[in-house]
């Protein structure tokens, strides 16, 4: 899907019931607050964000060398469950347009 002003890829990471079964703040229920915090599968979301006005006082910015930067990316490919035509999506679950649940 074409996202034009996207300029951040966002990885956020939690469990599975928290995640699909809390899309906001309002919607939150007892049953996956106690899954997140016991034992629940664990799932990636991945969303695109445009720019980011600074200073934003929800943003904290640092600087990665290029050798720690790859192992970053090495690291959250090797997160993600694989299938034969790359990284497992969720179906149905995502909050908006561009976001995805694997």
């Amino acid at each position: 899907t074409d996202a034009p002003n996207a300029r951040y890829i966002v990885f956020g990471w939690g469990g599975r019931a928290f995640y699909l079964e809390t899309p906001t703040w309002s919607e939150l229920k007892t049953v996956p607050v106690v899954k997140a915090l016991t034992l629940d599968a664990s799932v990636m979301h991945v969303d695109v964000a445009g720019a980011i006005k600074e200073p934003h006082s929800d943003v904290a910015g640092f600087d990665v060398d290029e050798q720690h930067f790859s192992a970053l990316l090495d690291y959250i490919a090797a997160s993600f469950q694989q299938g034969t035509g790359g990284p497992v999506a969720i179906e149905d679950a995502g909050y908006s347009t561009y976001d995805r649940f694997y």
